[in-house]
């Protein structure tokens, strides 16, 4: 009798335990979700990491989305829309009847307006402001109609609407909350904050008034867990429900685990694509033949084949999943005699340093090392780790020599205007052309897509040729998830999932 009461009392120790780290279920509805960075900022004009993006998309709506796993842009909080023969007015019907979490009110044309022209303010400091600068005013002619008017026509425009930037925002919840909309998001998505521990959990409960139907899971637990091991381990035991596995050490230990009580799905392809990004204003890379010696040093194939399944080739900087991409470019094959001799003839040789620097997450850290081995073999090479907010500054200040990182984005303009474009915010490698940058600009503005696809496939040889980036692969979006969860359909966004149809079986 004492050793039953003993071992009665010691299981309800151990379940204390377990619920104190969160990892109780209230049967089917609740989610625990692991995720490997704590949430920085939601504000969709400011989000800077995959992680931010997840959380986002589970708590607000854009006009359009992307269907699930592909790139096609579907109707979000639209009936419907309309765009000008000339392609430089866009209409939009609204829903009618959608909310706002928390009292905030009913959408209406006045907050999309408020959104849209809020990335064009200075003072925002938007991440999109590239993206939305075509644009030139905004019309609410009522309640429910929202007319946008650019300054030149652009094919990408649905497809920046469809991304992060274009959740919309409540114009009272901003001017009421300021810059606590990045902690306190107000969205109309199907699940709203709750609470937040930083550094621990962030939890969402179940939006009840949400447009589309109110999500049957009731709770989603977002679980901070900085060890990818760790968060495949606790999905595995059934103490975690989904963990997107973006660590290589943790996508390899899951090829030797015989699945039980845990499902696990990979893509093929994604809109993910990973560089090593060179410095083209600093010495010694600003010189192509450099460039071209460090292409010729790494063995792109055998970084691909050291991943597995986990990414696949991809030799341009397009990932495949956009309708431009094409294999068909110059590309560099191993030869570390060529890049020697190239470096050679550029000026350079062995004693020459470099160094090659990446932030800690995703598969950063794995290419990052892979690259500095390759190139080892013709420079002297130094690898640094830098936290986020050290790395960007470094990147805005022109300081480095390499770095390597995955880029995602959702259209060949966001891509091309944004981080390949002379003036792009995101052209951190300081690559100037002026024909690129020409091409870039008559592809967004081209209406034909024959002649537009033609522009971005010219783009894509003059980037390969000219080497600002050595494209190292394109990831493929890995999930583990507990059996029977069900509705659940990874983006194509790496890392990124929407759970308002989710569902245990």
């Amino acid at each position: 009798m004492k050793l039953n009461k003993m071992v009665s009392m010691m299981a309800v120790i151990i379940t204390g335990i377990f619920c104190m780290i969160g990892v109780c279920r209230a049967g089917d509805n609740e989610l625990r979700v692991a995720i490997d960075l704590d949430m920085v900022r939601l504000d969709p004009a400011t989000i800077g990491t995959t992680t931010d993006r997840f959380l986002a998309v589970n708590l607000f709506n854009g006009l359009l989305k992307f269907k699930p796993g592909a790139g096609d842009i579907r109707r979000d909080l639209v009936d419907s829309y309309e765009v000008s023969p000339d392609g430089k007015v866009y209409t939009f019907l609204l829903r009618k009847g959608v909310k706002f979490h928390k009292g905030y009110g009913e959408l209406t044309s006045s907050d999309v307006k408020f959104t849209i022209l809020r990335h064009l303010d200075p003072s925002v400091k938007s991440r999109d402001f590239k993206s939305f600068s075509v644009v030139d005013r905004a019309e609410t002619p009522d309640k429910y109609t929202v007319r946008v008017f650019l300054k030149r026509p652009s094919n990408d425009f649905l497809g920046t609407l469809s991304y992060h930037g274009g959740l919309i925002l409540s114009e009272k919840a901003v001017k009421e909350l300021g810059s606590k909309i990045n902690t306190e998001p107000i969205g109309t998505g199907p699940y709203q904050l709750e609470r937040r521990v930083a550094g621990s959990e962030i939890v969402m409960s179940a939006n009840e008034d949400y447009f589309m139907g109110p999500p049957k899971i009731k709770k989603l637990i977002f679980k901070v867990i900085p060890d990818p091991s760790v968060s495949v381990n606790a999905v595995q035991k059934g103490d975690i429900d989904f963990y997107h596995v973006e660590n290589i050490g943790a996508y390899r230990g899951l090829q030797k685990i015989k699945e039980k009580n845990f499902v696990v799905l990979t893509s093929q392809g994604s809109l993910t694509a990973y560089y090593a990004y060179l410095n083209c204003q600093k010495d010694p890379i600003k010189n192509l033949k450099v460039r071209q010696a460090i292409a010729h040093a790494i063995d792109v194939k055998g970084i691909v084949k050291s991943f597995g399944g986990m990414v696949c080739s991809n030799p341009s900087v397009f990932p495949s999943m956009l309708s431009s991409w094409t294999d068909k470019l110059p590309t560099y094959k191993y030869d570390v005699d060529a890049a020697r001799r190239l470096l050679k003839e550029a000026g350079y040789d062995k004693t020459t340093k470099i160094k090659v620097y990446y932030v800690k997450f995703g598969l950063h850290e794995d290419f990052a090392v892979m690259v500095k081995d390759y190139v080892s073999k013709i420079m002297d090479v130094e690898l640094v780790m830098l936290d986020v907010a050290t790395f960007h500054q470094f990147l805005k200040d022109g300081k480095w020599d390499i770095y390597s990182q995955g880029l995602t984005r959702a259209t060949e303009d966001i891509f091309a205007s944004g981080f390949f474009h002379s003036k792009g915010p995101g052209n951190y490698t300081g690559y100037q052309n002026t024909e690129l940058d020409k091409i870039i600009e008559d592809a967004d503005m081209e209406r034909d897509p024959v002649k537009s696809k033609k522009s971005y496939i010219r783009m894509q040889e003059i980037m390969a040729e000219n080497l600002p980036y050595v494209p190292l692969g394109e990831q493929n979006t890995t999930v583990i998830l507990k059996k029977g969860l069900k509705g659940v359909i990874p983006e194509a966004h790496t890392g990124v999932t929407k759970f308002g149809g989710a569902y245990f079986e």
